[in-house]
Order: structure tokens, then C-alpha cells, then sequence
């Protein structure tokens, strides 16, 4: 009579083993690695944690200061930026004979939060 409620589902930590992640998370990975070249080099750890948030919907970075936190959300959001479409694969329509031309694909958009004015500037 009453309404069910969905517990929440337990993190599966082995999902941040590099050997698992997606090999199109892992190519967007590297070109964002890459292009951000000496201004940063990612340690390990910092890798996994993008790897692992872009594999989901919504994440969070958090740690003690000088960690790195800001810098790896810019190689994140550097990273999401770089995978590809959903819909590339989705048929463009380039043949067909359809009378109308079609829509460039949907470019990514992604959402980050800062606690502070400089923290954004860095990350930017």
C-alpha cells in the first residue's frame, strides 16, 4: 500500500581499473593527457578518477588541499569534451534520399562547479 523505495546501489570499485574502462574513455583520455601536455602531468591516481567519472552520469572530486583536485577536473572536463558522440553512430543520413539536410550532431556539454572565483579560473 505504501510506496517502495530503491536502496542505493553499492560503488564497484573495480570499475576504476584502467584494463576495464571503455577503450573510447580511455582514447578521450589520453588526446585530453596529451594536449594538456607539461602544464600538467596527471599521476596515476588522478587518471583512474577521471577514468572512473567518465563512465558516470555525475561525480565528484574532493580531497585535502593540494591534491590536485582542481587541475584534474580541468583534464576531466578537458576528457568529456573529446569522446565521442552518442549519436555519431546513430546514422547521420548522408544517404538515404532524404529531402533535408541533417543536424550536426549534439556536442557535449558538461557542468562544473567550483567553490571559489580562482578555483574556476584554474580550472578554465
Amino acid at each position: 500500500a505504501g510506496s517502495s523505495v530503491t536502496p542505493p546501489r553499492p560503488v564497484d570499485s573495480s570499475a576504476a581499473d584502467p584494463s576495464r574502462v571503455d577503450a573510447a574513455v580511455r582514447a578521450a583520455l589520453q588526446q585530453a593527457v596529451d594536449v594538456a601536455g607539461a602544464a600538467f602531468a596527471p599521476n596515476e591516481s588522478q587518471q583512474e578518477a577521471v577514468a572512473w567519472a567518465l563512465g558516470r552520469r555525475l561525480s565528484l572530486i574532493r580531497g585535502p588541499p593540494g591534491t590536485g583536485k582542481t587541475r584534474t577536473a580541468a583534464l576531466l572536463v578537458l576528457a568529456a569534451l573529446r569522446l565521442p558522440s552518442p549519436h555519431a553512430a546513430a546514422g547521420g543520413g548522408e544517404a538515404g534520399g532524404e529531402a533535408s539536410s541533417p543536424s550536426p550532431p549534439p556536442r557535449a556539454r558538461v557542468l562544473a562547479v567550483t567553490h571559489s572565483n580562482s578555483a574556476a579560473d584554474v580550472l578554465l
